[in-house]
């Protein structure tokens, strides 16, 4: 997926590549170069997001059925059969989404959708169901009204029908970015530790970076709501927790990536304590930070989110 302005996507450039995730010999051929889309009344400001066909796959109880990418990019069955293809939609949340623009062969018969999941509520809403593609190559659809991206939802772009002659380049989503500033969640378990695999008691100099972009099950550490924390995001507000402390020591944390660190974030004087603290940290572009082990003690750590700034 690329983000792309509008003037360089309505220059002609082309879109992003993805990866076949559900058969992976499957041609990753970006999209063809489109330049005809549609000069509808500007959105100000506008940012788009560019899916080519190779970042649609087939849902599950469709992965069997043959289809392919042709050169030129076209995503299309290769019988006449109903099929299914979904593209994973990220975009950050409180983003504003106005339009979608569908590109594909103007064979009629492929029906279109942006649809929101929620996983806590196990809730699949279409929010715009555009009937079916053609005659025409290029569709834009206005979001009417305008949808705001969900915390803790999760969205797919949808292409179905009888794909033996109609076929999908991809779409292009445009949105309007949230205003600048803190966005408060509902504070969630991003990282323990105590979880399987999750590495146990950080020792004295040592580091560990860690995701605090999704929530997990307390007791698993299973995720449970992807992408919390969204694309974008600058700093999180947190909660540190430490456990099972032995000896005296601290720790420090830092965006992921830093070299060093110049204060401690916690710091405990012996043995079997359970303390915590809030602070603030800058995050990295992949929504990581570092935590570091000081003096001569070693801990078990939980990280809790509480908030993000945009």
């Amino acid at each position: 997926m690329t983000i792309l302005s509008r003037r360089r996507l309505l220059a002609g450039a082309t879109a992003g590549v993805g990866t076949a995730i559900l058969n992976p010999a499957a041609p990753t051929t970006s999209a063809a170069t489109r330049s005809d889309i549609p000069d509808a009344a500007p959105l100000d400001p506008v940012h788009m997001l560019t899916l080519s066909s190779a970042d649609f796959h087939p849902v599950a109880f469709d992965a069997d059925v043959p289809w392919s990418q042709n050169p030129d990019g076209l995503l299309r069955g290769n019988i006449a059969g109903f099929l299914t293809f979904h593209a994973p939609l990220h975009l950050p949340v409180g983003a504003t989404v106005k339009r979608i623009t569908w590109h594909t062969n103007a064979n009629p018969g492929v029906a279109l959708d942006f649809i929101r999941y929620r996983p806590a509520t196990q809730n699949t809403t279409s929010i715009v169901a555009t009937a079916t593609s053609g005659p025409t190559a290029i569709a834009a659809h206005a979001v009417t009204p305008d949808h705001t991206i969900e915390a803790g939802a999760s969205y797919v772009l949808k292409a179905g029908g009888f794909f033996g002659t109609a076929g999908i380049y991809g779409a292009t989503v445009e949105y309007v970015l949230p205003p600048a500033g803190y966005i408060p969640l509902t504070p969630f378990r991003a990282y323990d530790s105590r979880w399987i695999g999750a590495g146990g008691p950080l020792a004295a100099n040592a580091s560990r970076t860690v995701s605090i972009k999704d929530a997990h099950d307390t007791n698993t550490g299973a995720m449970t709501t992807p992408d919390l924390v969204p694309v974008g995001a600058q700093a999180v507000t947190y909660n540190l927790t430490i456990t099972a402390t032995a000896g005296i020591g601290f720790l420090a944390i830092t965006p992921a990536g830093a070299a060093s660190f110049a204060a401690s974030a916690i710091n405990w004087s012996g043995p079997n304590q359970d303390l915590a603290n809030g602070g603030t940290v800058p995050v990295s572009a992949s929504r990581e930070v570092t935590v570091w082990g000081g003096f001569t003690g070693s801990t078990q750590f939980i990280i809790d989110v509480t908030g993000y700034y945009n």
